[in-house]
C-alpha cells in the first residue's frame, strides 16, 4: 500500500501566540504544513506525542487510502483504539474509507497527568452548555474528573480568515465559562483545509484538539449531537466512535446523550449566562457567525424549543420568528429523523400550551416529508406525475 508520512514539528512562539504543527506528505509528493495556535500561556499543556497528529490525519490516510508512518511516538493503546475505529468507519462508508495501518517511529504510552481536570469542546451551542453546566452547577453530577476547560477552535464553522467574528465569539465564550470557573482555551487550526467531507470528520478533528492539551488534562468531553434514542452512528461525532479515540491516560468522553435537546435546552434554563450567549447558528454569513440569524432550521428550532418549555426568548436571539417562517423553513431528513420537532409538540402538549403556532408546525412537518418523499422519486415518475396532473387540469 500507499504510505502518507507525518512528521511533527516543534512549537514556534510569537508575540503572545505558540503554533504546534506537523508535516503531511501524500503518496503524490503533495505536502501540507498543518498547525494548531493557540495563546502561549498553554504551552505547557501540549503533548510532545504525536497522538493528536495522527486522530487529525486519520481520515485523510483512509480516503487516499495509504498507510501513516509518523516520525515520532505514538501511544499503542491509541493505535489499538483505531483499529475499531477505521472498522467502524469503513463499514459505513466503504466507498469513501479503506483500513490502513499506523505505522510509528515510537510507541510508548506517555505518564499519565498529576491532576484530575478534564477538558472539553466548547461551541457557545446547546449540547456544549449542557455538558459545562452540568458538571459545573451547584448541584451537579459526579463524575471522575474536574472540567475546567473548554475549547473555542476557529477553523470549522468560523472561517479563519474573520479573525475580528472569532474575537467576538471569544468574549461570549468567555462569560459563560467565567460564570462556572471554566477556563477558555481559543484555538485556531487548518486541518479542515485538507479534509472533506466534514459530515463524518469533524468529531476527530475536534478531538485532536482536545487530545494536544492532555500534558494538562485527564480526560477530554465532547457534547452529544444526538439523543441514544434517535442516534444517527455515521455522523462524525457518535457515542460509538469517540471513544475509539481515546488512549489509556486520556480517555474521550462523549456526554450527554440520554438526554434529549429540548431536556437539555430546559438543564441550562437557570444559567442566565448561557442563555444570553447561546449561539446556535452556523448559516449566517460568515463574518457574523459569533450571533443568531434567528432564520435558519436550528435558530428556529432553538426558539421553538424556548416557547415550548415557557421560557422567554433571551437576548441571544435578536428576534422571535413568525408563523410564515415556520411554515416556510425547510428541514433536513435527519433532522425529522431525529424526532427534535415532535419533542417540542410533546412538551407543549403535557404543559396545555399549544398555540396557532404549534399547529403551524404541524403543517410545516408535514410539508417537509411530503417535500422528502417527492425528491426521492424517480425524476420519469416525477415528470409522468406532473404530465398527469396538467392533463387532468
Amino acid at each position: 500500500m500507499d504510505k502518507i508520512h507525518l512528521w511533527p514539528e516543534d512549537i514556534i512562539y510569537l508575540g503572545d501566540g505558540a503554533t504546534k504543527g506537523f508535516i503531511l506528505e501524500e503518496p503524490s509528493g503533495q505536502r501540507h504544513a498543518l498547525w494548531y495556535r493557540f495563546p502561549s500561556e498553554f504551552s505547557s499543556k501540549i503533548t510532545e506525542w504525536c497522538d493528536p497528529f495522527v486522530v487529525g490525519a486519520l481520515f485523510n490516510a483512509m480516503s487516499i487510502p495509504a498507510d501513516l508512518v509518523v516520525h515520532g511516538n505514538v501511544s499503542p493503546s491509541l493505535i489499538f483504539n483505531l483499529r475499531e475505529f477505521q472498522d467502524a468507519w469503513s463499514s459505513w462508508h466503504p466507498e469513501l474509507y479503506s483500513q490502513v495501518d499506523i505505522i510509528p517511529e515510537a510507541s510508548k504510552e506517555r505518564t499519565q497527568p498529576d491532576t484530575q481536570d478534564a477538558v472539553m469542546t466548547f461551541s457557545m451551542g446547546v449540547d456544549g452548555c449542557f455538558t459545562a453546566w452540568r458538571y459545573n452547577k451547584p448541584d451537579h453530577e459526579r463524575i471522575p474528573y474536574a472540567l475546567r476547560a473548554g475549547i473555542l477552535v476557529h477553523g470549522f464553522d468560523f472561517p479563519p480568515q474573520y479573525e475580528e467574528t472569532f474575537d467576538r465569539a471569544i468574549k461570549r465564550a468567555r462569560i459563560i465559562l467565567d460564570s462556572v470557573g471554566m477556563t477558555l482555551i481559543p484555538m485556531t487550526t487548518n486541518l479542515r483545509t485538507i479534509n472533506h467531507p466534514m459530515e463524518s470528520r469533524h468529531g476527530a478533528f475536534l478531538i485532536s484538539c482536545l487530545i494536544l492539551l492532555q500534558e494538562g488534562y485527564r480526560a477530554g468531553l465532547i457534547g452529544s449531537s444526538y439523543p441514544y434514542a434517535t442516534m444517527q452512528l455515521q455522523w462524525g461525532s457518535n457515542p460509538l466512535t469517540d471513544r475509539m479515540l481515546s488512549s489509556k491516560f486520556f480517555p474521550i468522553i462523549h456526554d450527554g446523550a440520554g438526554f434529549n435537546r429540548i431536556q437539555k435546552v430546559a438543564y441550562v434554563s437557570d444559567w442566565p449566562e448561557a442563555l444570553q450567549n447561546l449561539r446556535v447558528c452556523i448559516r449566517r454569513e460568515a463574518d457574523q457567525r459569533d450571533k443568531n440569524c434567528c432564520r435558519c432550521e436550528k435558530c428556529i428550532r432553538t426558539i421553538l424549543e424556548l416557547r415550548a418549555l415557557g421560557i422567554q426568548i433571551p437576548p441571544s436571539f435578536e428576534q422571535d420568528v413568525t408563523n410564515q417562517q415556520i411554515l416556510r423553513m425547510r428541514i433536513s431528513e435527519d433532522v425529522l429523523r431525529s424526532k427534535f420537532y415532535d419533542e417540542i409538540l410533546e412538551v407543549t402538549k403535557s404543559r396545555k400550551a399549544s398555540n396557532r403556532w404549534t399547529n403551524t408546525l404541524r403543517l410545516s412537518l408535514i410539508l417537509n416529508k411530503l417535500i422528502i418523499q417527492v425528491k426521492k422519486l424517480p425524476i420519469t415518475d416525477r415528470f409522468r406525475r406532473r404530465t398527469s396532473r396538467r392533463q387532468r387540469e
